[in-house]
């Protein structure tokens, strides 16, 4: 994790924002009912 927010360009950042949109999609898709 600590990998992930020194490197802001790698992979892993890429990924991690991805699940984080992904939840927050989830998330707003739920609350639209």
């Amino acid at each position: 994790r600590r990998d992930c927010e020194r490197d802001v360009g790698s992979d892993c950042f890429a990924t991690q924002n991805a699940m984080e949109n992904r939840v927050r999609i989830v998330e707003q898709t739920f609350a639209q009912g």
